[in-house]
C-alpha cells in the first residue's frame, strides 16, 4: 500500500514524526487486515463518507483560495469562443 505524503506534508514533519505516522499506518493496516467481513463492510462504509467530507473540505478551501480561478477562467473562454458544447 501506497504511504506517501504530499511535499508540503513532509516539509513539516521531522523525522521522528515521519517515523510515527508509518508506525500509525501499519498499524491501522493490521487493524483493518484482522477485520471480519462485516466489520471490514461497515468500515468501508465510513471511510467512504469520510473521504468524501474531507474531499469536499479540501476542493472548498481550494476555491477560497483561488486554486481554481485559472481552470474556471480558462473554461468560460472556452464556452464564450464557441468551443464547447451544450449537454
Amino acid at each position: 500500500m501506497d504511504h506517501t505524503l504530499r511535499q508540503d506534508d513532509l516539509s513539516q514533519l521531522t523525522q521522528q514524526e515521519l517515523g510515527t505516522h508509518e508506525n500509525k499506518v501499519e498499524a491501522i493496516e493490521k487493524d483493518v487486515e484482522a477485520l471480519s467481513p462485516d466489520q471490514l463492510a461497515a468500515f468501508r462504509r465510513w471511510f467512504h463518507e469520510f473521504d468524501a467530507v474531507v474531499w469536499d473540505r479540501q476542493l472548498e478551501e481550494d476555491v477560497r483560495a483561488g486554486k481554481l480561478d485559472a481552470l474556471a477562467d480558462e473554461a468560460l473562454q472556452a464556452y464564450k469562443s464557441g468551443k464547447c458544447t451544450e449537454l
